[in-house]
């Protein structure tokens, strides 16, 4: 989830990604090696010296209170946004309002998906028939019957559509037969970014689920 909000962040005018936090030794290697710029750290604390204007926490909920009592304590943002839910209980949901009125700063809960990047494009082009008719689902039996030969996936370079892809690409290689049918490529279609997303798309499909029939290739 936060590498989809450090995505959306990447692609608006007048935002800087300044720095981003995570735990996972895997993850920060992926991020170091595709957000140019940014510092990649795994401790909050070590934010403390960057004077940020807002902070975006989307860890497992059960840590929110403690990162965000951090936050506030360490004074490293005022301004915060968090994702849903707010809390793990009423009583820290609760401390968590009270820090949060105490700094002055602005605060939200991520419900909101209408000015999301990623859910603006979708509609722009749902509006513009741009995809045809949208049904759910059905690519699984063309490959079992052996109909398909070349399949390519349309992704733009947001985290939550890689998520997507890469799901679609391991069951492309879970449905293949005696490699008839296979991955042939990945097309970049960018929402905002598309040198950020050109890099990550091309990383995808070298090194993920979407080089599942080896011989996968990037088209922008």
């Amino acid at each position: 989830m936060g590498l989809l909000h450090a995505s959306i962040l990447n692609t608006l005018p007048n935002v800087e990604l300044n720095a981003l936090c995570d735990k996972g030794a895997l993850i920060r290697k992926f991020c170091k090696k595709v957000l140019d710029k940014v510092r990649v750290v795994d401790d909050v604390e070590k934010l403390s010296d960057l004077n940020l204007d807002v902070a975006y926490v989307t860890t497992p909920i059960p840590s929110h209170f403690i990162v965000m009592e951090t936050l506030y304590s360490r004074r490293i943002a005022r301004n915060v946004f968090v994702e849903k839910t707010l809390a793990s209980s009423f009583d820290e949901a609760k401390k968590l309002c009270e820090l949060a009125q105490s700094f002055g700063g602005l605060n939200m809960v991520g419900y909101m998906k209408r000015f999301a990047v990623t859910f603006r494009k979708a509609k722009d082009l749902l509006n513009q028939d741009v995809l045809g008719d949208v049904v759910c689902g059905g690519f699984a039996q063309p490959i079992r019957e052996g109909y398909a030969r070349e399949i390519y996936l349309l992704s733009s370079g947001a985290f939550m559509s890689l998520y997507a892809a890469n799901n679609i690409a391991k069951a492309i290689r879970r449905l293949s037969r005696r490699g008839e049918t296979g991955l042939a490529g990945v097309i970049c279609n960018s929402s905002g970014d598309e040198q950020f997303e050109k890099r990550v798309l091309s990383e995808f499909a070298q090194t993920g689920s979407g080089n599942a029939s080896g011989r996968s290739r990037t088209k922008v």
